[in-house]
């Protein structure tokens, strides 16, 4: 396919993307300022979602470059770029839940050291982890592709049901790995890739490598599953899919929920692409996502919590929050921006910063290899 389908591609991604974080922030919205989420099954959308476009980039970008040519040493360093960026950014979001006073400074300790769940940011905390065990079976996927995803999913349910069946304490990180303990943290590692070899099967498909049988064959099984879901409980709704209890305990109607909903989020993302101005504003947005949801988790958790009982406060609060959150995303790429302004140099100098010092640590992990791998590093 030639470059306008895989033009194509990327948009209907970006723009899943963007809904994803618009989901995220609005849910976390809901914590800080609002009533009873009244949208949770929509909101609820948005975890499942970041890791199936995960697996979908891992084959229309990532494996695409390692067919290429670029070495596995550059793509590990990528991949644990990546990895690092969401864990510092997760642990400002937990820095400034302690320093508001929203968190202690031992429950913020164990959010870091992933011994206990943190105050928002799970994506970014799942993400680091997830990038960490792609970049150990690098090998493995450069051969298999989604095989290799789809048998460390196989490997992760497997010990899940191990696991429970023993009676395992639940031990947070190990939950954290296999989700085995109800009430624990979900989605959890192993698991979840469950979701990233679907992710990646869709990006198959829509890179023409494959069919759409096998990604079919799964949404077909998770309907299935739905509806068995749905009469075991008089069919009282789809909320009873996406209730805390079954995030949090990896139960395998999250996961039926979250493949049937982020592949029917990507397919309308599909056709608004024949809707410019609504898809353009959408891949903003998701183009945008590690601002909107990192700067966008570090302004709301310092932001103060409104407890009052006026519903119309509350969604006046979470409006207003959502308006000012893409407005500063909008800014911040404009010449002479407020934010450029308020903060002069300030931003660029701590990025540059941290962009030294992680390629200082990343060099003593991966040294650069010559010329192929000081491509693949600026790739």
């Amino acid at each position: 396919m030639g470059n306008g389908g895989a033009r194509k591609r990327i948009v209907s991604l970006d723009a899943a993307r963007g809904v994803a974080v618009m989901l995220a922030m609005l849910s976390h919205s809901f914590v800080v300022f609002g009533p009873d989420n009244p949208v949770s099954p929509l909101t609820r959308l948005a975890t499942p979602t970041f890791v199936v476009l995960l697996g979908a980039m891992l084959e229309i970008v990532y494996l695409r470059r390692l067919r290429r040519g670029t070495d596995l040493t550059g793509m590990r360093r990528r991949l644990a770029e990546r990895a690092i960026l969401c864990y510092v950014l997760f642990a400002l979001i937990t820095i400034a839940g302690f320093l508001t006073g929203k968190m202690g400074w031992f429950d913020a300790l164990q959010a870091v050291t992933y011994t206990a769940n943190g105050r928002f940011g799970t994506i970014l905390k799942l993400y680091a982890i997830l990038f960490l065990v792609i970049i150990l079976i690098l090998p493995l996927f450069r051969r298999y592709g989604g095989a290799a995803l789809a048998a460390v999913a196989l490997v992760g349910w497997t010990m899940k049901v191990a696991l429970a069946g023993l009676g395992v304490p639940g031990i947070y990180f190990l939950d954290f790995l296999f989700g085995y303990a109800a009430g624990g943290f979900g989605p959890s590692i192993f698991p979840s890739f469950a979701f990233v070899a679907f992710g990646f099967w869709i990006g198959e498909a829509m890179n023409g490598n494959r069919s759409a049988v096998l990604p079919g064959l799964v949404l077909a099984m998770a309907l299935l599953g739905l509806w068995m879901t749905l009469g075991e409980v008089s069919y009282a709704g789809i909320g009873d899919l996406v209730t805390w209890a079954k995030r949090s305990g990896d139960h395998p109607d999250y996961y039926v929920f979250g493949i049937l909903g982020s592949a029917l989020l990507i397919w309308v993302c599909s056709l608004l692409g024949r809707v410019a101005a609504l898809i353009d504003g959408l891949c903003f947005l998701g183009r945008q996502t590690l601002f909107l949801y990192g700067f966008g988790n570090i302004l709301l958790t310092s932001l103060p919590v409104y407890r009052g009982e006026s519903v119309a406060v509350s969604l006046y609060l979470i409006g207003l929050f959502m308006v000012v959150l893409v407005a500063l995303s909008v800014d911040r790429l404009r010449e002479g921006s407020l934010i450029h302004a308020v903060l002069g140099p300030l931003p660029g100098r701590i990025a540059a910063g941290y962009a030294r010092t992680v390629d200082r640590l990343l060099d003593r992990v991966f040294p650069p290899a010559g010329p192929a791998g000081a491509s693949a590093r600026s790739g």
